[in-house]
Order: structure tokens, then sequence, then C-alpha cells
């Protein structure tokens, strides 16, 4: 039986989201995204960051602009 029924890789995690393999890996590095549960795999916790991320966004936040993000969600969780 499998752990985790609902893992999809990077590309399955951006079609799902609406954001980039490109922009996924920056909030992953950023820590604004949990890392991947191996060097493969998401679930529907990352899916469900990135639509914080998402409706943030919608709201105004650049999340490209360094530091700012990251005090905004990394040091103070928010829900939206």
């Amino acid at each position: 039986m499998d752990r985790f029924p609902d893992k999809m890789n990077i590309v399955q995690l951006a079609e799902a989201s609406g954001f980039s393999v490109f922009d996924i890996d920056f909030y992953i590095q950023t820590g604004l995204v949990s890392k991947p549960l191996s060097i493969f795999y998401f679930t529907s916790i990352h899916q469900n960051q990135l639509k914080q991320l998402k409706k943030a966004q919608q709201t105004g936040y650049d999340f490209q602009a360094t530091g700012r993000a990251k005090c905004f969600i990394g040091n103070h969780p928010i829900s939206l």
C-alpha cells in the first residue's frame, strides 16, 4: 500500500497549481514551500501551500522580491 497516494512529480504539481516548475523550485529554495518528500515526490500538502501563495499574489504580494515573502509566510505563518 502506498503511503502517499496523492504523490506527484514537480511537473504534475506545476500543472495542478498553475505555477511554473521554475517558480516552484524558487519557492522551495526560499522556504515558502516545503521540500519534496523525496527527491521527486510532492503531495497535496505542497499543492495547498502553493494555493496559499497564489491567493496572496492575487492580493498584491510579490514573492519574487526576496525577503518580503519569507517574512510574510516563512516566519509568520498565515491562513489565507
